[in-house]
């Protein structure tokens, strides 16, 4: 009984981001772009797609890790992961607010997109090694 408790919630885990992520790149219409700033809009939305795809596989792999995670990690991490959930999300929520200077607000939050998947993929890379 243990073991169909596991498939299910890992069913029930990957549906859950699945619509998750469905529904952002239905809401963020990734191929609708602005003709004034088109390669800005593209590198935002798939960036921010890119980030969401790691991100969601980052937070699967922590639900189902067997070691807590406080053993491998210290509390710096844990406020980065934090930011890392709340300030792409917000840069791609307050994108329309900009009117002047979007391109360039596309392509800072493009390259605050990147790194946190960096520091995602480091994170998960070191708690992988401690395991």
């Amino acid at each position: 009984m243990n073991q169909f408790g596991q498939i299910l919630s890992r069913i029930l885990v990957i549906t859950g981001f699945s619509m998750i992520f469905m529904l952002a790149a239905v809401f963020l219409s990734p191929f609708r772009v602005n003709v004034k700033r088109k390669n800005s809009t593209y590198m935002l939305k798939f960036s921010y797609l890119a980030y969401l795809l790691v991100a969601l596989s980052f937070f699967f792999y922590l639900v189902f890790l067997k070691n807590e995670i406080k053993d491998t990690t210290n509390e710096l991490n844990y406020i980065f992961m934090i930011l890392s959930l709340f300030v792409p999300n917000i840069g791609i929520l307050l994108r329309r607010k900009f009117k002047k200077n979007r391109a360039t607000y596309n392509y800072f939050f493009t390259g605050i997109n990147l790194m946190i998947m960096v520091f995602l993929l480091y994170l998960f890379y070191k708690i992988h090694l401690m395991i």
